[in-house]
């Protein structure tokens, strides 16, 4: 009875000391806990700063590769532009050939060098297009690259003039008009020989075509003369001739397909 009675006593007490000081008591609570509660403010705005950084940086990383593929997009697109023009520029240059000679054409490109023979080359162009063996094959501006030799489903080999016993007509544009045949030496280089000794050969002069056993067209340039043979013991005189064609610059060709 006493120890209850105290306990009442205790807690009336303690009612009365909340009711009068309970300013002092929070103010004691909110001292003992402001360090903790700096911590957790801290912490909240902390979290939200890295969540925000977190969430831009994975708008960036978007942002940039959404612009990375418009760069590739764009690229593409350039670079189609200009394979356009380049085709466009062929194919002018192609018509304006066609003028001057009476032939029709196959617009090829030039697609790898070969593996058995530096003197053969693959392009585009084949039995689907009707491509046969033994057509000529030139450059848009009108020099002669080779013929057909192989023709595949889509593509054709194309035996270079300067492959070993490859031969045709040629003459000259100098003055004196000298014919000659051009024969294939192997290694991208082709040979003047059977040109009368009495003939004057020069060096530099220009090399083309002649309409002879309808093997190319009449007038495709051919190469120009770099150095002149002589013998007083043969009736015939020879040169060796830089063709006009470079194999590491072929693009766009030509496969005559009518003349």
């Amino acid at each position: 009875m006493k120890s209850r009675f105290t306990y009442l006593i205790v807690i009336g007490v303690f009612f009365l000391f909340s009711f009068f000081f309970q300013d002092e008591i929070k103010n004691f609570f909110y001292n003992l806990s402001l360090p903790f509660q700096k911590s957790l403010s801290d912490l909240k705005f902390f979290s939200e700063d890295t969540f925000k950084i977190i969430f831009q940086r994975k708008e960036i990383i978007k942002e940039n590769e959404r612009l990375e593929k418009k760069v590739e997009r764009l690229l593409t697109e350039i670079q189609k532009l200009k394979d356009l023009e380049k085709e466009n520029e062929t194919l002018r240059k192609a018509l304006g050939l066609k003028k001057k000679k009476d032939f029709n054409f196959f617009l090829s490109q030039f697609v790898s060098k070969s593996i058995d023979s530096p003197d053969e080359i693959l392009i585009k162009g084949g039995e689907r297009e009707g491509i046969k063996e033994g057509w000529p094959v030139i450059t848009p501006e009108g020099v002669l690259i080779g013929k057909t030799n192989k023709i595949f489903k889509n593509f054709s080999q194309v035996k270079l003039i300067s492959e070993k016993n490859f031969s045709f007509g040629v003459e000259g544009l100098n003055k004196e008009g000298v014919i000659g045949i051009i024969k294939g030496k192997g290694n991208l280089k082709i040979h003047l020989e059977k040109v009368p000794s009495q003939a004057k050969l020069e060096k530099g002069d220009v090399l083309v075509t002649i309409y002879l056993g309808r093997e190319f067209p009449e007038g495709l340039l051919v190469g120009k003369i770099a150095k002149i043979e002589k013998s007083d013991l043969e009736h015939f005189q020879s040169a060796e001739v830089t063709p006009f064609f470079k194999k590491d610059k072929l693009e766009n060709l030509l496969i005559i397909t009518e003349w």
